[in-house]
């Protein structure tokens, strides 16, 4: 009796452990058309940095797909629509950044920055889409982002 006990208490422990598991989609609406991600520094000093990406669309994701977050490089940002078919992810990192009247630099950026776990395993040039779907979380992998060169902003206003 006690060995079918067990054996039952292992079986539904390993059941539910399947369920709350989170599995890449395969299937989404609407095809990417391109992503392409860009670093960017601040040309004054203190004035921050990061990575925008880039996420275009063939046309509009249905309104059963609502996009939530971008993973990409250790970093989880939000998502946020430019066009009907064009979404723009800002990740701000602390490099350059101003903290307390201190400029963070890139040794010690390294140390403070909180570093996201992602909920699968990626190269440096994927991310993983986290979108809704009939209010169902699901994941999207996206590959083979490009890097576009890197945005070095003016430190001054140029003259006219």
């Amino acid at each position: 009796m006690k060995k079918s006990v067990i054996i039952l208490l292992f079986f539904l422990s390993g059941i539910s452990t399947c369920f709350s598991q989170v599995v890449i989609s395969k299937y989404f609406d609407t095809k990417i058309q391109t992503v392409f991600y860009q670093n960017w520094v601040a040309g004054v000093r203190g004035g921050g940095g990061g990575t925008n990406v880039s996420i275009e669309f063939t046309e509009k994701p249905s309104k059963d797909f609502v996009l939530n977050h971008l993973y990409f490089r250790n970093k989880k940002a939000k998502i946020t629509e430019s066009t009907d078919n064009v979404y723009f992810v800002n990740i701000v990192r602390d490099i350059n950044r101003r903290v307390n009247d201190l400029i963070t630099d890139d040794a010690n950026a390294s140390q403070k920055e909180e570093i996201i776990k992602t909920p699968f395993p990626i190269s440096e040039n994927e991310a993983i889409l986290e979108y809704t779907y009939k209010n169902k979380k699901r994941y999207y992998k996206i590959s083979k982002i490009e890097e576009k060169e890197m945005l070095m902003y003016p430190s001054a206003r140029p003259r006219n």
